[in-house]
């Protein structure tokens, strides 16, 4: 009885709290009673809370009407790119990024392993990767990483998605291109493509500034000499690496997967 009593006063003491105390602002949007959110901001909601399934229900509703390439960057992107300014603002702390990675990674996998057709070149995802996808810095950054490795492999590109700072996963791949993507500032993505040049000599670099409204791609200049393409978002990354691989070779190398497979 005493806990029901308490229950409702408590909830509404951290939403009024979280309404005016940055660092529990996170509790004010779990909680709080605000006009409709948008699909970014539910998604966001929901990976805040770690609930992947309903976050998976919720993205099938989406992709009824929608390309994944437009799902993955109007709703996940958004709510990566709001996770991403929140931790700045230090609203939550690192173990809540963690799990916010967590989730999305989730999320990403349980559409993927999808049997009705929503996702999955299957040929691709069992194809060597010719994409290593890698975070610059942070769980958030690993998250758009998985999000992009996901997105390719449904268009067919084998690609996959490495830790940050794993450079020596990712040079074992031999890949073709590389695509470090950040939502934070600027200077560590440029950072991080300088290191990917030389960790995976060979290998074209597509950096991927995902937190930007508008980076007009091949912009190279403005993340170093190094990277072949810049994006600011998941589609324009995925048509950029395209380009790149507009060769037979990734073709050949999924039908002798599929063949093998066979």
């Amino acid at each position: 009885p005493i806990g029901l009593l308490l229950a409702v006063p408590l909830t509404l003491v951290l939403v009024s709290f979280g309404k005016h105390l940055e660092p529990l602002a996170v509790f004010s949007f779990l909680l709080g009673d605000e006009p409709p959110l948008s699909p970014s901001e539910k998604f966001y909601q929901r990976i805040l809370s770690g609930d992947a399934e309903d976050a998976v229900a919720q993205a099938e509703e989406h992709l009824e009407t929608m390309e994944l390439g437009e799902y993955y960057d109007t709703v996940v992107r958004g709510a990566l790119s709001q996770a991403a300014r929140d931790f700045e603002r230090q609203r939550f702390d690192p173990a809540r990024l963690a799990s916010i990675n967590d989730a999305v990674v989730e999320v990403a996998d349980l559409l993927s392993e999808r049997e009705d057709g929503l996702l999955g070149d299957d040929a691709a995802e069992r194809a060597p990767p010719v994409v290593v996808c890698m975070g610059a810095r942070t769980p958030i950054d690993d998250a758009g990483s998985h999000v992009l490795a996901h997105l390719l492999n449904d268009r067919g590109i084998p690609a996959t998605a490495v830790a940050p700072n794993d450079w020596k996963t990712a040079a074992a791949f031999k890949p073709r291109v590389v695509c470090i993507g950040a939502f934070s500032a600027r200077h560590r993505l440029a950072y991080a493509t300088r290191i990917a040049a030389k960790a995976c000599r060979g290998a074209e670099i597509v950096a991927g500034h995902w937190g930007e409204a508008d980076a007009a791609p091949n912009e190279s200049g403005r993340t170093g000499a190094s990277t072949a393409a810049v994006a600011s978002t998941f589609n324009t990354a995925s048509e950029a690496i395209q380009k790149l691989l507009s060769g037979s070779s990734v073709r050949e190398r999924v039908a002798a997967a599929s063949e093998a497979a066979a």
